[in-house]
């Protein structure tokens, strides 16, 4: 699945979202391989360009819209399908494999209530699990994190994992 159709797929699943919480999921769905792994760290957790002009063609393209929201944090963008855009979405899902559709809407479902600070702070210790390749302590995680210059805390880790542990990247260690 490319980033225009996963991109479709979001916003018909959400039916209005934010744009750092569509970031997340899209890296998420790109963890499992349902959509390519363009992301590399920024401010908000891993950021990918080229899923930013994918959903900026999409809303050029008129297939969705773009509303600026001001919330007590700050400017939020946020985007929904159009009439086009569900019709595209309809045509779309008979040529995707099934298996792709179920995974990005299990995904979407662990992070649609999920707040945007949560799915970043998800991401963000997520990756740097990723990149360490072996298991690491909180305090681990914190450090490493500050090397990409974010600050995560170890109550922070322990909300992220809970919500990668719903979408299956982490295991609940026993005993």
């Amino acid at each position: 699945m490319d980033y225009f159709e996963a991109l479709l797929f979001v916003l018909l699943s959400t039916g209005r979202i934010l744009r750092t919480k569509i970031q997340k999921i899209i890296y998420f769905a790109s963890q499992l391989g349902i959509t390519e792994d363009t992301f590399l760290p920024h401010y908000y957790g891993p950021y990918s360009r080229e899923v930013a002009e994918t959903l900026e063609s999409l809303v050029s393209l008129g297939f969705a819209r773009e509303e600026i929201e001001i919330f007590s944090e700050g400017i939020g963008y946020l985007y929904s399908l159009t009439e086009d855009g569900k019709l595209l979405v309809t045509e779309l899902s008979k040529k995707i494999p099934p298996e792709h559709i179920d995974k990005l809407n299990k995904i979407i479902v662990a992070c649609k209530d999920a707040s945007p600070l949560l799915l970043s702070l998800a991401a963000k210790v997520h990756f740097v699990l990723k990149e360490n390749k072996v298991p690491m302590t909180i305090d681990q995680v914190c450090e490493y994190a500050k090397g990409l210059n974010w600050q995560i805390s170890n109550d922070q880790i322990t909300a992220a994992c809970m919500l990668l542990e719903r979408l299956g990247f982490i295991k609940k260690q026993t005993g």
